[in-house]
């Protein structure tokens, strides 16, 4: 240490959230305020910011991971790293011992598309719910679950076929807040399926007949016209999950419509816009799954397989 007095680290982790951290988006705020409260302060909180080792760090991070949180456990290890830095450049300490850890392994959650036989039966369920047009959107228009949320009928363009996609709505600290999408990339304009086309002009039809026209009327909304919040989301998954006797999580559907999209055909750098990835590296690797009947089907075309 170059001098001062001793602070412990949960003093200066809050003093870094509070001036260091202002230009970062609300949602990242958020997320790391809660790694820091949850789980780095009652591990660490109480050591001395100039005593703080890599030992202490890569316990606390295991602890973490074997807890089953093994990607907090990295986003832990995130703010820590960046914390420590700024203290150094700030000459509290001498060197940043998070920059000597690495994340601990642990199980990766793969997600899986949905199959051809849970995917109708998914449908049948899901098409009875209030929120019908917003999960559509996510299955067949493979739209991030906040940007769904934030979608406006002036979105929506039913004539020319497409969705324009340029806010999405988080919940940062058990605040709602609409912001711009996750990246650049996030900004595009999605093609209209015409399964999609079928379930929104139905909507609209219901939407008109009730005078919520105006194009700042969420597509879909509470009684008295407001935004409906994640929470009210994943009450209509988990009611669907309860009919159809299996779990999906919003994130599936888009995992879904990334896999068929390449199964119809689709190019990559066509999934990779529709999407709003901004590589294509995450477009396959990450999202879109291969399935064996389809591997079997192209080998079988190309005489490969009997």
């Amino acid at each position: 240490m170059y001098g001062g007095d001793s602070v412990l680290l949960e003093d200066w982790l809050r003093q870094w959230l509070a001036c260091w951290c202002g230009n970062l988006r609300q949602t990242t705020q958020a997320s790391y305020r809660d790694c820091v409260r949850l789980y780095i302060l009652p591990l660490l909180g109480k050591t001395a910011l100039e005593a703080l080792t890599a030992d202490e760090i890569m316990l606390a991070l295991q602890m973490i991971a074997e807890q089953g949180h093994g990607r907090t456990a990295e986003l832990c290890l995130d703010v820590l790293r960046s914390a420590l830095r700024t203290a150094k450049e700030l000459r509290k300490i001498d060197y940043s011992p998070a920059d000597a850890c690495f994340s601990p392994r642990f199980a990766r959650r793969t997600v899986k598309p949905l199959s051809d036989e849970e995917l109708p039966v998914f449908v049948s369920a899901a098409c009875k719910q209030p929120l019908w047009p917003l999960i559509a959107c996510m299955l067949y228009g493979g739209l991030r679950r906040g940007e769904a949320l934030a979608l406006r009928w002036g979105d929506v363009d039913l004539e020319s076929g497409d969705i324009r996609i340029e806010r999405q709505v988080c919940d940062a600290g058990g605040r709602l807040v609409v912001g711009p999408p996750k990246s650049d990339a996030g900004r595009r304009y999605v093609p209209i399926c015409l399964e999609l086309a079928d379930v929104l002009r139905e909507h609209r039809r219901r939407q008109l007949r009730k005078g919520w026209a105006g194009k700042e009327v969420p597509l879909c909304c509470t009684t008295d016209g407001g935004m409906i919040t994640p929470a009210g989301l994943y009450s209509a998954f988990r009611r669907i999950g309860r009919k159809v006797g299996f779990h999906v999580h919003p994130h599936r559907l888009r995992h879904t419509a990334a896999t068929r999209y390449r199964e119809a055909g689709v190019d990559v750098k066509a999934c990779q816009y529709v999407l709003g990835h901004s590589t294509c590296i995450l477009t396959l690797d990450v999202y879109c799954a291969s399935r064996y009947n389809h591997v079997r089907a192209n080998f079988s075309r190309c005489g490969l397989a009997i």
